[in-house]
Order: C-alpha cells, then structure tokens, then sequence
C-alpha cells in the first residue's frame, strides 16, 4: 500500500534527520527525543492515512463489480482508472466529475480523511516541538562556543520548514509531500510506485531529481540544503515539504 504525508505550518517543526553524531552533545539527546516523537505521529498519521484509502479501494471494488454485473464497461473502466490514481489523491485533489456519482460521495470522504489527518498530525506536534525548541534556547556556552551556536541556529531553522526531511532523494522521497512555492493550493504527491501527477519519477542521485513527462521530455530538480526544499532549474525554490516520510515505516 502506498504510504503518503502531509502538512507545513510554522507551528510544526520537522523531524531532524541529522545525526546524533554529527550534533554537538549537548544537542544530540534533544534533536533525539524530538525525533522519536515525531516519528510516532508521522506512523499515527500514515496508519490513518492507509486506512482511509483502504477503506475507499473496497467502495471502488464493489462499484466496479456492480458495473460490470450491469453490463456498463465504460463505467467500470472510469473505476478501474480512478483505482490506480487513488494513491496520488491528496488534500488538493479536485473533484473528478468523470466518475460515476456513486463514486463521487466516497472520494470527497476520503479528502476530508486526509484533511482530519493533517489537523490531528497539527495539533500533535506542537507539544513536541515547542518542547525541543524551549531545549534549544535554554543550551548554554553559545557565546563562548560559536560552533554550537551555529548548530542550534540550524536547527531553529530546520524547525520552520515541515516535518520530516528528506536528506536522499533515492532513498527518502516515495511517500512524500510537497507543496508548490508559486501555488499553495497546489500538493504534489510522490508515490511509492514512482509516479507523480501522472508522470514518472527518477532520483537520478541523492541530491537530484528527474521528471519523466509523458508527452516527452523531462526536467531535473535539486534538493536544498536542510532537505525541506526542491530547488528549479532556474535555481529559485519549486516545492516546500510538507511532510516527510516516517523514518521507521515498513516497507
């Protein structure tokens, strides 16, 4: 099942997929609980999420098969269609008139899931995030100690971007979120079968991103520091994350 995310708010920070190692000592325990913590909400929302599109598969199934049973190939064929894009239905999916009515009913249910998940992943991370940014100011020496005070600013602002991060392209990005810079109302979804808005996607290496489009063509994107961005090719940013992918979810 595809596993999917959501979500920027300035009030909920992401989930800091920099090592412990690589953070000073007096930061490492705290960017780790907050890691832990977030990634419990992030698995609580993609259980959620992978119910809710379950639940919406098993209406398509039984609407196909009392197509097909009234002899309407046509109708069933739109379901069968609908079926295989119903992993890349988000939060800024419209609506698809081309559905049989009976489907349309179902399918707006399924937004207004996502949308319950979002508000609930909102509402859960402010505690943890508010809790590690408290830990962050109260860290002591950062006069003395120039290094950690450019560590803990990092952070800070690592904490304004989203939750999750992606710090490989190849191996973080399925089932993931973003949102368009020029256009908020628009959400992309990366899904775990490498598609995107109908068209093909390809990590061409750890920092860089192909799109595949189907009339031919295509166009390379690359991951900004901090892995909360996608920068264009005109080197201005394209995509802000929304929510990255639970560190521990199964595959």
């Amino acid at each position: 099942m595809n596993r999917f995310v959501l979500l920027i708010c300035a009030i909920v920070f992401p989930l800091q997929m920099v090592k412990s190692a690589d953070l000073d000592p007096l930061i490492a325990p705290h960017a780790a609980k907050h890691r832990e913590e977030i990634n419990k909400i992030l698995l609580k929302a993609e259980s959620a999420e992978r119910l809710a599109r379950d639940a919406y598969l098993v209406v398509l199934d039984s609407l196909e098969r009392d197509l097909v049973a009234k002899r309407d190939p046509a109708g069933a064929a739109l379901i069968d269609t609908e079926r295989k894009g119903a992993a890349g239905i988000s939060l800024g999916s419209g609506e698809n008139d081309k559905l049989p009515k009976k489907a349309q009913g179902p399918r707006r249910t399924l937004v207004k899931e996502l949308a319950k998940v979002q508000v609930d992943v909102v509402a859960s991370a402010r505690r943890p995030n508010a809790a590690y940014l408290a830990a962050l100011n109260a860290i002591p020496g950062t006069a003395e100690n120039p290094a950690l005070a450019k560590q803990i600013v990092a952070e800070k602002k690592r904490l304004l971007l989203g939750v999750g991060t992606v710090v490989n392209f190849q191996t973080d990005m399925a089932g993931t979120l973003w949102r368009r810079v020029n256009n908020n109302k628009v959400l992309h979804v990366f899904t775990l079968d490498k598609k995107w808005e109908g068209s093909d996607w390809t990590a061409e290496a750890p920092d860089k991103i192909r799109f595949h489009w189907a009339s031919g063509g295509g166009v390379t994107l690359t991951l900004a520091e901090g892995g909360n961005m996608i920068i264009g090719e005109d080197g201005k940013p394209n995509m802000i994350l929304e929510r990255g992918r639970a560190a521990k979810v199964a595959e």
